[in-house]
């Protein structure tokens, strides 16, 4: 997946080059132009090995968009252009030996050798209830390749060696799966809200603005 980025932080937009029957998989809603030889087609956010009453209830519970659109064109040097939907950075996974965990609404696009499977978050039923700012699905990645992940505000990446930090969950963007990842309840005297724990060997990307809950 060839990219240039056009303009960075704090209103992202990346230019894609499509070669001849190249695939790739965008975010509904985050192109802003592209030439006239690009095709579109939408299709239900299944996930691998989804269904689609699965993507009907994620599409509720957790805001995740209901289809995702697949780019493709039948000529040399097409290109497409997309933007993130709230200010912020664009970062590069590369896909393959690492594999990732992604909270809902970073997604921008994907090369045709990724893929992705929705997994559900358990909890107790007592978190169900104050869990409105909390995704109820996140997308963990699969396969080899290229992805384009938009945060909210700066993006910074930490390495974890054998220790354990806590993230706030509406700073917490992706992280590596082989870390040992807990959502937890914070309580204090003004609430509850959720945080992230993670401990092991592997990284975190955390942004520096409260990403703003779905519906919300």
């Amino acid at each position: 997946m060839k990219y240039e980025m056009l303009c960075q932080s704090p209103f992202p937009m990346v230019r894609l080059q499509l070669a001849r029957g190249e695939k790739i998989l965008i975010e509904p809603g985050s192109m802003t132009y592209c030439d006239a030889t690009i095709e579109f087609e939408s299709k239900v956010n299944r996930g691998e090995g989804g269904g689609l009453f699965s993507a009907i209830g994620r599409a509720f519970t957790s805001g995740q968009s209901f289809f995702i659109t697949h780019v493709t064109t039948e000529a040399d040097n097409a290109y497409i252009t997309l933007g993130a939907k709230q200010p912020g950075e664009v970062h590069e996974l590369c896909l393959g030996q690492e594999q990732w965990v992604l909270q809902d609404g970073v997604f921008l696009v994907c090369d045709d050798g990724v893929n992705y499977k929705m997994v559900r978050q358990s909890r107790t039923l007592s978190e169900m209830f104050l869990s409105a700012s909390v995704n109820h699905f996140m997308m963990e990645t699969t396969g080899t390749g290229s992805m384009l992940i938009a945060s909210c505000g700066k993006m910074r990446e930490i390495e974890l060696n054998g220790e354990t930090i806590i993230v706030d969950n509406t700073h917490a963007v992706a992280w590596t799966t082989g870390l040992t990842f807990k959502p937890r309840i914070l309580w204090a005297e003004v609430g509850a809200g959720f945080i992230y724990e993670f401990s092991g060997y592997g990284k975190v990307l955390v942004q520096s603005c409260c990403r703003v809950s779905p519906g919300k």
